[in-house]
């Protein structure tokens, strides 16, 4: 099934993203942007953690300044170094990419640790949102580190290479709901890779996980279950009801196995 193979190319997309912008912050005149980020810098400069990290993003995107990840990593850095969550995810991931600071696979995991470490509760969504002269910022962190220290266990990247310690931390990222990490699960037990034995149960557990949570493409995957019969009882009316789930929801994959399996 060519749709499971997409997944990786999803997960990576997600993995090395960045937290997305509304397009209003994009198209806003620049000097009312620059003006609304005024408040922001002046609260990191008095030693502000939240308005610190607010900071290092506004710097790693360039809005309503020039971008520069070396000025992002430093503010995300103070506010690392002051226990935001948040911030130290993303100067983690910054030591990942070698953005603003030399590529260090054993700080970027050193980083995740502190934030992975911390238990608070992390908003819905990614984005940054301006509106009425004011940021708004919305950035997914849950289970993003356990996820992004689990791939660093997987490609032995700064650690020795362990698919059982990747696997425990990917675990503990679906857990935390980070539909990534549920994804990923999913096509390990389906392939029977990365440690774990062929398992259509096991695989379908995590894709519901996600699909439960609108992931368009386990929904593609499930409807797939069904209609070949894999670890479940092959059953047409099923799988085109996952398939149009993940139609609904504007997956391209979900309309064409959908008309596909109508033809039928």
């Amino acid at each position: 099934m060519k749709h499971l193979f997409l997944l990786l190319f999803l997960m990576a997309a997600l993995f090395h993203g960045t937290p997305s912008l509304c397009d209003t912050a994009k198209d806003d005149d620049a000097e009312e942007l620059k003006q609304a980020v005024e408040p922001i810098k002046k609260a990191a400069e008095q030693g502000d953690l939240t308005a610190q990290y607010k900071l290092g993003v506004l710097y790693s995107q360039g809005i309503g300044m020039e971008q520069d990840n070396a000025k992002a990593c430093r503010w995300y850095r103070k506010a690392a170094e002051q226990g935001d969550m948040k911030a130290q995810y993303m100067l983690g991931r910054m030591y990942y990419n070698g953005e603003g600071v030399p590529q260090d696979f054993v700080k970027a995991r050193q980083w995740w640790e502190k934030a992975a470490a911390q238990k608070v509760a992390a908003e819905d969504h990614s984005a940054i949102l301006y509106a009425n002269g004011s940021f708004y910022f919305n950035i997914y962190i849950d289970g993003m580190p356990e996820y992004d220290i689990g791939i660093l266990y997987s490609k032995g990247r700064g650690v020795r290479q362990d698919d059982g310690k990747a696997l425990q931390l990917w675990e503990q990222s679906a857990a935390k709901g980070f539909v990534p990490a549920q994804l990923l699960l999913g096509y390990l037990y389906y392939r029977g890779e990365g440690g774990v034995g062929q398992d259509y149960g096991m695989a379908r557990q995590w894709w519901k996980k996600a699909a439960d949570r609108g992931n368009p493409s386990a929904q593609v995957s499930i409807g797939a279950m069904y209609e070949h019969g894999e670890g479940v009882k092959k059953d047409l009316t099923v799988a085109r009801e996952w398939y149009n789930k993940a139609c609904e929801r504007g997956f391209e994959e979900g309309c064409t196995e959908l008309k596909r399996l109508n033809g039928k």
